[in-house]
């Protein structure tokens, strides 16, 4: 099966900004399986690979950042006040400074792109804060671990259930569904990365993205104590830790620490009460605590986290 000349017309023009030769229209509408087949072959060609890649690269090296700068990473655990610090972050450094990456997607980042930025905040997992070049300070801030996961449980409820099924999003589908109490009762969710002991498994050693909802993986992990005692180790590594419990305080330990000067008043982002009115993608719901008895079964999920939060308490809670 060959292909149409003005298809192959057409991908010239879309990838090159010109027309081909005849003799390559022929030679490609000859030989081509199939568009994608084209494609292939045009991307690859000795054209593509000089006119484009050495711009790409000669951009990037231009706007590298050099090597002995320090960088501000910003290792978010989720309903602990990040979005607010997120946005300080950008009045502080430039926005335009700071990395677009909000997830926990720096693996798949070139080395060269990581280099060409000095700010990071996201949800980042420990192991890839270390694939950023250069020195760096690292923070984060931590909220009370069973507060952090009603936070998180109300947050997700509060999505519209269109929002979830266009995005795909089986966890808050899951608090869409479900009560609290009954929400909390559920193997699936207990055993969760993002439910069972979070903090624990995002400052260890342990890359976080290997985790899939859909691969059965249990989340509860065996060697969980191996995580926990690398994570306490980890935190000793960071600059500075602040706390949602008194978090106000903890910004202007922060802009100490990292020669900025606070900002007063700190307007907090990502209020639940505001964005159910203000955000599309969510909808005003009742907000939702368990009762003593699902309260006394989070215990489990937040163990090791406790030891973390304590441990951070002791490093930073009295930072001057």
């Amino acid at each position: 099966m060959t292909i149409s000349e003005d298809d192959v017309r057409r991908v010239f023009e879309v990838l090159f900004s010109r027309s081909p030769e005849n003799d390559s229209v022929r030679q490609n509408s000859a030989q081509a399986r199939d568009i994608d087949d084209l494609v292939h072959k045009v991307v690859f060609s000795p054209e593509f690979q000089k006119r484009f890649l050495s711009q790409l690269y000669t951009g990037m090296t231009d706007e590298l950042v050099p090597l002995l700068t320090e960088r501000v990473v910003f290792l978010h655990i989720p309903k602990s006040g990040g979005t607010t610090l997120h946005r300080i972050l950008g009045e502080w450094f430039g926005v335009e400074n700071l990395h677009p990456e909000r997830h926990n997607g720096l693996y798949y980042y070139s080395a060269a792109d990581l280099a060409s930025r000095l700010v990071f905040s996201g949800h980042y997992d420990y192991y890839s804060t270390n694939l950023i070049p250069g020195p760096s300070k690292k923070i984060s801030f931590l909220r009370d671990p069973i507060e952090r996961l009603i936070s998180l449980y109300n947050f997700h409820r509060a999505h519209k259930p269109e929002f979830l099924k266009r995005n795909n999003l089986k966890l808050p589908s899951l608090a869409n569904e479900y009560l609290i109490d009954e929400y909390f009762a559920r193997p699936e969710i207990r055993s969760h990365p993002a439910i069972n002991n979070t903090m624990a498994r995002y400052f260890s050693d342990e890359p976080q993205i290997l985790f899939r909802w859909e691969g059965g993986h249990d989340g509860t992990q065996s060697d969980i104590e191996k995580l926990l005692d690398q994570a306490l180790q980890n935190i000793e590594k960071f600059d500075f830790i602040g706390f949602m419990e008194n978090y106000e305080e903890s910004i202007v330990k922060l802009s100490r620490v990292l020669g900025r000067q606070a900002p007063s008043p700190i307007a907090k982002e990502q209020v639940l009460d505001v964005l159910m009115d203000s955000n599309s993608g969510m909808r005003r719901i009742e907000i939702q605590r368990p009762n003593d008895r699902t309260l006394a079964g989070l215990e489990e999920l937040v163990a090791y986290d406790r030891l973390v939060y304590a441990k951070a308490e002791k490093l930073f809670r009295h930072q001057a």
